[in-house]
């Protein structure tokens, strides 16, 4: 019994300074030292992320610049081809690839583009939208696809998708142990939102590198957790089931639509309709095979 209560006064002793005068705990100059190393290793890594992240979100008007011959196609507002027209297109001249989608024009895009696979060889086939017939497909040498390549595989394929994911992994864990360090105790924790600039420099240095980790650190783990998601789905939907269990999926909804002759799905022009028969004034983006 005195045991327990022994521990239980160092416990409640630690955290107690922690509170009060965290830069005096042992656990902290430990938390330091990792954090520091590990933000050193991490820079390159969270730099090139960064910059291929920022560039990837212009990519539809960028790809639009280099491309104009597959997003900016005259259609003088006619009306747009039959989805199914593009799909049987793609088809003929892709046999033996299967057709994922068929995803309609943009403001951005104003062509159909379709995405035809046969043993992890996707690529990328656009459409005219008025006649639907094959414009080309995307090149899969360029500057986007270099920048698409370096943000999501690290130009290293499988291997960069796993790295990529352990590297995030490893942001949450600089983004965790960086609010640790930034708590200055109760009496001063408000002071440390902001920079004084009457200080001298080096210490100005480190306030400013508290308050900017501090105020963009729910940035900075949305990042990590996100790109931990994007790159391993199935495995974050388990780790998370097992602290919040994910709600079951939903029964696909019944259809009353006519198979075709052959047994085959509707025809995508019918499943169009329909759709814009149920959900008025809205316009399709994608038809997913």
């Amino acid at each position: 019994m005195l045991a327990k209560v022994r521990v239980h006064s160092s416990g409640l002793s630690f955290l107690v300074d922690f509170l009060q005068r965290p830069q005096s705990t042992l656990t902290r100059r430990r938390v330091l030292r990792i954090h520091l190393w590990s933000g050193l290793i991490l820079g390159l890594y969270a730099f090139v992320i960064g910059v291929t992240g920022s560039v990837l979100v212009f990519e539809p008007e960028l790809q639009g610049f280099v491309y104009p011959q597959f997003y900016k196609v005259p259609s003088s507002g006619a009306t747009l081809a039959d989805p199914l027209l593009v799909l049987r297109n793609v088809e003929r001249a892709y046999p033996g690839y299967r057709v994922s989608s068929v995803n309609w024009p943009t403001p951005e895009r104003n062509s159909f583009v379709s995405y035809p696979s046969l043993e992890g060889d996707t690529r990328t086939v656009f459409a005219h939208p008025v006649t639907g017939r094959l414009l080309g497909e995307l090149p899969k040498s360029g500057v986007m696809q270099a920048v698409w390549q370096t943000h999501v595989y690290l130009l290293a394929g499988r291997t960069g998708l796993h790295a990529n994911a352990v590297a995030a992994t490893c942001l949450v864990f600089v983004g965790m142990t960086g609010l640790l360090l930034w708590w200055p105790g109760l009496v001063r924790w408000r002071k440390a939102l902001a920079v004084d600039i009457q200080r001298g420099w080096w210490r100005m240095t480190i306030d400013l590198h508290k308050a900017v980790g501090f105020w963009t650190a729910g940035l900075l783990l949305m990042w990590a957790i996100s790109g931990i998601y994007l790159t391993h789905p199935q495995l974050f939907r388990s780790v998370v089931s097992v602290v919040s269990p994910l709600s079951a999926r939903a029964p696909a909804p019944s259809s009353d639509l006519v198979l075709r002759h052959d047994g085959g799905p509707p025809d995508p022009k019918d499943l169009v309709t329909r759709a814009i028969s149920i959900v008025p004034g809205t316009r399709p983006v994608r038809y997913t095979l």
